[in-house]
């Protein structure tokens, strides 16, 4: 269970209930009230499906990754050098295990293959037209959804969209098109989608947040941390923030998002008590080992506003008081909490 679906767990819900920061405490840089309809939607919305919404936010990450990645000097491989062994060809082998026809499976690696190695040059700044890489990061986004529900949820969600029938056996070639498509060519309205997000994504957080000199780290990790959680990582590290993207058409105040960004400020506290700092390999899984979080903040992509928190509202709660007892939640929720955080990596 990661440290979302830990918010369903009651004890962790009313834990983060009573440190909840006030919304007045979160702060704009616009000078807009934080949450507020004072927000000016800066495209409209442009999707007619629910899951597509889903699938947007999951390309976006991607996207936003790779933009970013192309506007600083260093760590810029780290955007994507994880996607070669990482979540999306974990999703191929979910589709592998369902649709076991070697010539689809090897249609759909050359399109990732040749996927990885386009955005390598995008963030290299050896190639400057994004419009490739909008149907790519889709396509990522299809494998991490499929990596995400498993092959049996993938042989339900193929099934549904009457890509396969109830005996998968070999296909006709109109099958094999048809099966590729779904997975490497989109609809039109999401790859405008995609692209008026990019274009508010350069506008109204790159030019406002990041420079070329600046510290990101993308999809920090927690260490141990995010083991006793069974997994945890933040879209992205800048300068002392930890910052999460949300393509929602909603701007209103989510307690569950607040938990949850939050509660990775406190795995990370968590994870420095645990880390030694003998340990190499330890401080490796450790993403974040030795940044300080300053601030965690939102950046609504629709309406291009940056809503911020200090960390340090924690304070009147008693900060240690509060790691004190979010510790003894976890112990409470991983019986192997001792031996994960304890042991030599």
């Amino acid at each position: 269970m990661s440290l979302t679906g830990l918010l369903n767990n009651k004890d962790v819900n009313e834990f983060f209930k009573k440190i909840k920061p006030n919304k007045n405490e979160f702060y704009t840089l616009s000078g807009k009230t934080p949450f507020s309809n004072e927000y000016e939607e800066q495209f409209p919305y442009g999707l007619d499906i629910s899951y597509d919404s889903t699938l947007i936010g999951t390309a976006f990450d991607y996207l936003a990754r790779f933009e970013i990645a192309r506007s600083i000097k260093n760590n810029k491989a780290d955007s994507y050098k994880m996607l070669y062994y990482g979540i999306p060809k974990s999703g191929l082998n979910k589709v592998g295990i369902v649709i076991n026809d070697r010539k689809f499976i090897e249609r759909l690696e050359e399109y990732l293959n040749d996927t990885l190695e386009t955005i390598k040059k995008y963030v290299n700044n050896e190639i400057d037209n994004y419009e490739i890489l909008l149907n790519k990061v889709l396509f990522l986004a299809r494998l991490e959804h499929c990596y995400r529900i498993g092959w049996i949820g993938t042989y339900k969600q193929l099934k549904d969209n009457e890509l396969i029938n109830n005996e998968i056996g070999d296909m006709s070639l109109d099958q094999l098109e048809k099966l590729i498509n779904w997975f490497t060519d989109f609809k039109p309205n999401l790859t405008k989608e995609l692209k008026n997000m990019l274009i508010s994504l350069r506008e109204c957080f790159i030019k406002t947040v990041v420079n070329e000199n600046s510290l990101v780290i993308f999809n920090p990790t927690f260490g141990k941390a995010s083991e006793l959680v069974n997994g945890a990582d933040a879209d992205i590290y800048i300068d002392g923030t930890l910052y999460d993207f949300k393509t929602t058409k909603k701007y209103g105040y989510v307690g569950k998002d607040v938990y949850q960004i939050v509660g990775y400020y406190l795995l990370k506290n968590i994870d420095d008590k645990y880390t030694f700092y003998y340990d190499e390999r330890c401080k490796l899984s450790s993403s974040l080992f030795n940044k300080d979080i300053d601030r965690i903040a939102f950046y609504k992509v629709r309406f291009g506003e940056i809503e911020y928190l200090k960390t340090s509202y924690l304070r009147k709660f008693n900060k240690r008081k509060v790691l004190e007892e979010f510790e003894s939640v976890l112990k409470n929720i991983n019986p192997n909490f001792d031996s994960i955080v304890n042991r030599l990596m």
